[in-house]
């Protein structure tokens, strides 16, 4: 099943590295290790080295030609990396010119051995004195580690997939993450993240989506887009964005007729005498549309149920 899992993650991955044409690099949650476990730890060693991902980037990354396609292969087929001293030379430097900012002030340095086997270990010296493994360390500094050095090699147009970046973190520092996520978005680097964490979400909702179950399987619902509608959104849920997702999973299994006559019956409380034409100009859809509401025929898109609670002073949640 593991095996089955990366090969489906490495062509969805190929996919969108074909449709992005640029590199695309991710940083997957180390919960998954909970889920797939072996008792063979010699051949699943490298899986389960929590630095596989700092050296499998550093290969990627800066290495070239023969060396590079051999350590790759070796990679593939779980296999054991074994550097040049040149090479290993060289992801020394590249680590340490990589130091987290969280770090600065706890340690000196990092070193890279290899043992006869060529196993690798990354080792953080700190101010201390102490010489710790970072496969070693909390999961939370490993995370951050190895997110820090995945981010540095990262060029405009590229692809950055983060699956859960909360998991490991307390909140000060996933407040410093979606700071640092959101500037690699200014830089032209593409970042895509899954999160329950209202911590890591921004205070403009337009790039958000919400994944929900619903009765035909998984959801996804999209932010909803424009300045002026942001601002309505804010005006009626307030700046809970998890409160927005409430709403979404409602508007997604709610019986779609009795949506639209409960948004009629709100504008029409407002608009008694001209119902259709007044919430159409305000609204900016057609009096057919909003007649539609009416009968129960056509549910309202979710962006006009929230300027129906907000000009009607309806609750959101009543409508939906």
């Amino acid at each position: 099943l593991m095996r089955m899992l990366d090969l489906f993650l490495f062509l969805f991955l190929r996919n969108i590295q074909q449709a992005v044409g640029k590199k695309c690099s991710f940083l997957r949650n180390e919960n998954r290790d909970l889920i797939f476990k072996s008792e063979k730890r010699d051949v699943f060693y490298y899986q389960t080295d929590k630095t596989a991902t700092i050296i499998e980037t550093f290969i990627k990354s800066f290495c070239q030609g023969e060396e590079r396609e051999r350590l790759l292969s070796d990679l593939k087929s779980n296999r054991t990396p074994v550097l040049s001293p040149n090479t290993l030379s060289l992801f020394e430097e590249k680590l340490n010119q990589s130091l987290p900012a969280f770090e600065e002030g706890m340690f000196n340095s990092v070193s890279v051995e290899q043992d006869e086997r060529g196993q690798m270990m990354i080792y953080l010296h700190e101010k201390s004195g102490e010489k710790i493994a970072l496969n070693e360390t909390s999961s939370g500094r490993r995370w951050y580690f190895t997110y820090f050095f995945i981010k540095n090699t990262l060029e405009e147009g590229d692809l950055f997939l983060i699956d859960e970046p909360a998991g490991m973190l307390h909140p000060t520092a996933q407040k410093e993450i979606l700071k640092d996520l959101m500037d690699l978005a200014k830089k032209g680097i593409q970042v895509v993240y899954s999160t329950h964490s209202p911590y890591l979400i921004p205070s403009e909702w337009n790039c958000v989506q919400f994944v929900s179950m619903g009765e035909n399987g998984t959801q996804l619902s999209k932010a909803l887009q424009g300045n002026e509608l942001n601002e309505t959104i804010h005006e009626v849920v307030g700046k809970d964005m998890f409160f927005l997702q409430e709403i979404f999973e409602k508007y997604n299994k709610d019986n779609s007729k009795v949506i639209a006559r409960k948004c009629y019956e709100a504008i029409k409380k407002k608009w008694a005498t001209k119902t259709a034409e007044t919430a159409s100009e305000i609204l900016h859809v057609s009096q057919e549309t909003i007649k539609s509401w009416q009968k129960g025929i056509k549910r309202p898109e979710l962006s006009n149920v929230l300027l129906v609670a907000s000009l009607t002073d309806e609750n959101i949640l009543d409508l939906v």
